[in-house]
């Protein structure tokens, strides 16, 4: 039984990139790149897809935020009710991703 639950776990982590190392999903570039990783954290933390995280346009980071900012919300909300399902790394989680989505936009271009 033990040998078949390696293999499963083995062919997981071949069959789903988000399990793997980044340098091995995106090549070399996401160990340099920190705009890669962070989209790479935020499409794991929010069950994202790649085209849905947008970094670039004001737009795009407003809707990533407000994405987050909910997460966020609901994190708390389970915290503060002490329900079975909060997960305290997954809230640390959520807030870093806050800060540096939010890093971000303070750089980008004001909206028009």
């Amino acid at each position: 039984m033990a040998i078949y639950a390696n293999r499963f776990i083995r062919g997981y982590k071949r069959h789903f990139p988000a399990t793997r190392r980044l340098a091995e999903v995106f090549g070399p570039a996401a160990a340099i790149d920190p705009l890669i990783a962070l989209r790479q954290d935020i499409s794991v933390a929010l069950h994202l897809w790649p085209n849905e995280i947008d970094l670039v346009t004001p737009e795009g980071i407003g809707a990533v935020l407000a994405h987050l900012r909910r997460a966020l919300r609901a994190q708390r909300r389970h915290a503060r009710a002490s329900h079975w399902t909060y997960d305290i790394a997954r809230h640390a989680r959520l807030i870093d991703l806050h800060r540096r989505v939010t890093a971000i936009e303070a750089k980008a271009p004001a909206r028009v």
